[in-house]
């Protein structure tokens, strides 16, 4: 460069110029005056040569401008230059051989899915999926807000509160006059005669017009006077929708055409409509948050695996860990629940011991339970809850054929209305030694609507009906302003992943919510409350072995605990309710005998006694059940003009003796067993 300089200035080329052209070929400020400054230094003008443009220029700029017709000769490279270009070679040829190790980058195999063919592709593949091991985990926590984090925040309008009111009023109305109108004696021609009408019960002061356009109700006696329609246009959505859902509602006695309500007498004449329109789930959730206290997190894991044959009752186990920390409380809980042929099988691992209550000798030990074995389980949690699971499998079978059409129908809907989209392009990374195909999803607002119309009116066309798709007012919401400014907020705040394995199966899902409290909760100002939830599945397809835990105990080996108490207590009390449910049936032989029948001393199955009659006997053989599994006695004796019976209560700590009842109205504790017709 210096011989450069050298050689211009003897042809008397200006510095700025000078400058300016090694500046075109890449040499920096720094360099280009420092050359200048060793100029002065050297004893001669040395040879002149052209410096060399950087590497990275293209082959059309290597040459320097040619300035006032000199052509310079090529200078040598700058030793710093070599060197850059040295390390970027090797970063880059690491680099390759890295992504072409690990099958990603310019390397990774091409993606499974489309936009077009997402959804359809993965639940083509689930349904393929007999077995497999998922663990699915939630978080909760409170931490620093994020810059761009904002309250949601969503304000009526005065004509919309304005219009809610009156369909408060005619709701209120509409109440009053089912009410009258039930306890009339006859039903009336008109509302203004049933105000009138001496059977009117005090309702209220209700109005028989409508508050806006102070119109009567549409109202007419049907079917000869034996049913009648009372029609009510209402004015918002909100309304409607709090209709559908109110106690008892039916679309057959209540029909519902966009804002207008026929009822009839059958019709529930009561139903809630909240004084002040229902605040969107956004508005509702900060309020819920912030309450919460300013320090938490709690984190939720369920790990399972399970073997779902076709036509086959699967097998299955789960574990479930919580953890929470509130500052200064902390838990955490730990279970293991196991189903092996008919068996359940349960293991509490970890739990507060405040709330261990009746399971106390149970931590840590495998209960076993059978709940065709069981039999009255109303005083046996576990078997409650085993129970409960055996009805959710069996409904799960039951409509599991309806689930997965509903699931084609609306992803092929989906599909067609191009309702997912990627937020940037798909890509391949290793995660937990598996590569797998990552998929940022969002959703198109202008989709949702004509999608959730053919969800609708192909869901009319079945017998049928899905709560999803009862309430028609939803189309007119999604329409709304509400659910524009809810779904951008909701766009702002949600973030769903998706990724395949190289089969095309699901490999994980990952949802997060933030929910930002308003900043009237001074404690969580600047805070913001996150909700992450995660989904795993490995091991598709693969052998999925369930092994009953050996050494477990049933619920009678785990007796001398509280569980065993609250089991006898349960029992006494069947037993209780069983004897005393027998007087009622006693009375009505006796009205329809004359008597009590023939004379009995002892026995409860001697034939012909009151004691064997169709009413009388099923109650003692189920207190002969609550029994079966103790020393028991139960004793009847009878005449003509009197009855008793006592049974042995299960000794608990509250009670040790036998139960009586008699035809004179007796229900008490006795300390030994009967021996005429009366409990004294």
């Amino acid at each position: 460069m210096v011989s450069y300089i050298k050689a211009l200035q003897a042809k008397g080329v200006s510095r700025d110029i000078i400058e300016k052209n090694l500046a075109g070929v890449g040499w920096s400020v720094s360099d280009i005056s420092e050359a200048f400054a060793s100029l002065a230094s050297l004893p001669g003008p040395g040879p002149s040569v052209v410096p060399m443009a950087p590497k990275n220029i293209q082959n059309s700029q290597n040459s320097m401008p040619i300035t006032q017709e000199e052509t310079p000769k090529t200078p040598k490279r700058h030793p710093l230059v070599l060197t850059i270009i040295t390390l970027v070679a090797c970063v880059l040829v690491a680099g390759g051989i890295y992504a072409f190790i690990n099958k990603v980058g310019p390397f990774s195999p091409a993606v499974m899915y489309t936009e077009a063919t997402l959804l359809s592709g993965i639940l083509a593949k689930s349904e393929s999926i007999n077995s497999s091991s998922y663990s699915a985990s939630g978080s909760l926590s409170v931490g620093p807000r994020d810059k761009d984090a904002v309250p949601f925040i969503f304000e009526r309008d005065e004509d919309f509160l304005k219009k809610y009111q009156n369909d408060v009023d005619r709701s209120k109305n509409a109440q009053s006059i089912l009410s009258a109108l039930r306890y009339s004696t006859a039903y009336p021609d008109t509302l203004g005669k049933l105000k009138k009408s001496n059977d009117l019960y005090n309702y209220g002061d209700f109005s028989t017009e409508d508050p806006a356009t102070s119109s009567p109700y549409n109202y007419k006696t049907t079917d000869g006077g034996k049913n009648f329609t009372l029609e009510i246009a209402f004015e918002t959505t909100d309304a409607i929708s709090q209709i559908r859902r109110g106690y008892s509602f039916s679309e057959e006695s209540t029909p519902i055409e966009g804002k207008k309500v026929t009822f009839t007498k059958d019709s529930e004449s009561y139903f809630y409509l909240s004084s002040a329109p229902p605040k969107p789930l956004l508005a509702t959730l900060a309020e819920q948050v912030a309450s919460l206290p300013g320090e938490m997190k709690v984190d939720l894991t369920v790990s399972a695996k399970a073997d779902w044959q076709p036509g086959a009752s699967p097998d299955w186990a789960f574990n479930l860990d919580a953890n929470g920390d509130f500052g200064d409380l902390q838990y955490k809980v730990n279970a293991d629940v196991l189903k092996k042929d008919k068996d359940y099988y349960f293991k509490i691992n970890n739990i507060p011991s405040l709330f261990l209550g009746m399971f106390s000798n149970a931590k840590g030990v495998w209960v076993k339970v059978n709940p065709e074995e069981e039999g009255d389980s109303s005083y046996s949690p576990l078997s409650s809850i085993t129970g409960d699971l055996s009805e959710q499998e069996e409904s799960y079978k039951e409509f599991r054929a309806e689930v997965v059409k509903l699931l084609h129908t609306a992803v092929k809907f989906a599909d067609e209305e191009k309702l997912i989209s990627f937020k940037k392009r798909p890509s391949a990374e290793k995660i937990d030694g598996r590569t797998l195909y990552r998929y940022e999803l969002d959703m198109k607002k202008e989709a949702i609507l004509p999608f959730y119309e053919k969800l609708l009116a192909e869901a009319q066309k079945t017998e049928t009906k899905n709560y999803l798709f009862e309430d028609a007012s939803l189309v007119e919401y999604l329409k709304s302003s509400e659910f524009d400014a809810v779904f951008d907020y909701y766009q702002k705040n949600i973030f769903v992943t998706l990724w395949t394995d190289d089969k095309g199966f699901p490999a994980m899902a990952e949802y997060r919510f933030r929910v930002v409290p308003s900043d009237d909760a001074e404690h969580m100002k600047d805070k913001q409350v996150n909700v992450v939830v995660n989904l795993k599945i490995s091991d598709i397809n693969k052998p999925v072995v369930i092994e009953a835990p050996s050494g477990a105990k049933s619920l009678d080996e785990i007796g001398g605990t509280v569980l065993d108490v609250a089991r006898n207590k349960g029992a006494n009390a069947s037993i209780k309710a069983n004897l005393s449910n027998m007087r009622a049936s006693a009375e009505l032989y006796y009205d329809s005998k004359g008597s009590y029948g023939k004379s009995n001393s002892g026995s409860c199955e001697a034939a012909g006694t009151i004691f064997s009659d169709k009413m009388m006997a099923p109650s003692i053989t189920a207190v002969k059940e609550a029994l079966k599994k103790v020393e028991s006695s139960v004793v009847c004796y009878s005449s003509s003009k009197a009855w008793a019976i006592s049974a042995t209560l299960i000794e608990t700590s509250d009670e040790k003796g036998y139960w009586c009842v008699d035809s004179a109205g007796a229900s008490k504790l006795i300390t030994k067993p009967i021996s005429s017709t009366s409990c004294k």
